[in-house]
C-alpha cells in the first residue's frame, strides 16, 4: 500500500490571543490508499507550554503544492464554520435568523403536540411516536490511570470512543438492527476529567426519520458528567 502526508492550515484553539506567526493548534491529514476500502484521517495536535500548560504558539505551515494550498482552504473554511456555530450556539436563540427562528418554533410546536397525546392519551398518539426518555442509555465507570494523556488527565479521545459506543448501542437496541455510523457533530470539551473520576455517560435518542438512503437515520445525543456522589 501507499500513503501520502500533507498538513492543513493552523488555526487557534485557545481563548488567548495568537499573533499571526501561528496558531496554537495544527492539523496532519494522512491517506491509505491500497486495494479495497482506503482511510483518510485528520489528526490535531495542540501546543502546550510545559510550565503554564497553556496554549502555545507554533510555527505556521506554508503549502508548497496546488494540493496542500487546497487542504490549507478547505480546513480553514471548515475551523471558521464551526466557528461561526459555536457563536450561534452561544448567542441562542439571538444568533438565529428570521427563518430559522420559525422553522424552529415550527418543529417544537409540533414535537409537543405528539408529546402531549402520547403522555396524557397515549391510545391518541400517532403511530411509531416513543418518549425520547424511554430510549435513555447510560453506563458508568471510573477513569483508570492507563487512560491518562501527558498532561496526565483523561485522554480526550477515550471519553470519545466511550461516548462513540454508547452511541452505537444505543442506535442498536432503539433500532432492532445493527447500524452504520454516519457522522460526528460538534464535540464539547467543558471541564478535565481526572483519574479516579466516577463517570457516567448517558444516551438519548434525539430524532429519527427515513433518511434519502431509504434507511432510517437516528440522531443521538451523548452526555458525559463527573458524578461525585458525596456531595
Amino acid at each position: 500500500s501507499s500513503s501520502q502526508e500533507s498538513s492543513s492550515s493552523q488555526e487557534s484553539s485557545s481563548s488567548q490571543a495568537n499573533d499571526a506567526s501561528g496558531g496554537s493548534s495544527g492539523r496532519r491529514r494522512r491517506v491509505y490508499e491500497e486495494p479495497g476500502p482506503s482511510l483518510s484521517a485528520d489528526f490535531t495536535f495542540v501546543a502546550r507550554d510545559p510550565i503554564t500548560n497553556r496554549a502555545a504558539a507554533i510555527n505556521p505551515l506554508t503549502p508548497d503544492t496546488d494540493a496542500a494550498a487546497a487542504l490549507f482552504a478547505a480546513t480553514g473554511e471548515r475551523v471558521e464554520a464551526k466557528k461561526r456555530r459555536m457563536k450561534v450556539r452561544a448567542a441562542g436563540d439571538a444568533g438565529l435568523s428570521e427563518q430559522l427562528l420559525a422553522a424552529k418554533s415550527e418543529f417544537i410546536e409540533s414535537t409537543m403536540r405528539e408529546a402531549r397525546a402520547l403522555v396524557e392519551l397515549p391510545a391518541l398518539a400517532p403511530a411509531g411516536v416513543m418518549a425520547a426518555e424511554a430510549t435513555r442509555t447510560e453506563n458508568i465507570f471510573v477513569a483508570q490511570p492507563q487512560q491518562r494523556n501527558l498532561a496526565g488527565r483523561i485522554f480526550g479521545g477515550f471519553l470519545l470512543r466511550r461516548a462513540f459506543e454508547l452511541a452505537f448501542a444505543t442506535t442498536y437496541v432503539f433500532g432492532g438492527a445493527r447500524p452504520v455510523f454516519m457522522q460526528v457533530s460538534d464535540i464539547d470539551f467543558r471541564s478535565a476529567v481526572d483519574v479516579g473520576d466516577l463517570l457516567r455517560f448517558r444516551a438519548l435518542v434525539l430524532h429519527s426519520e427515513v433518511g434519502r438512503c431509504g434507511r432510517a437515520c437516528v440522531d443521538v445525543e451523548v452526555e458525559a458528567l463527573v458524578t461525585k456522589p458525596e456531595h
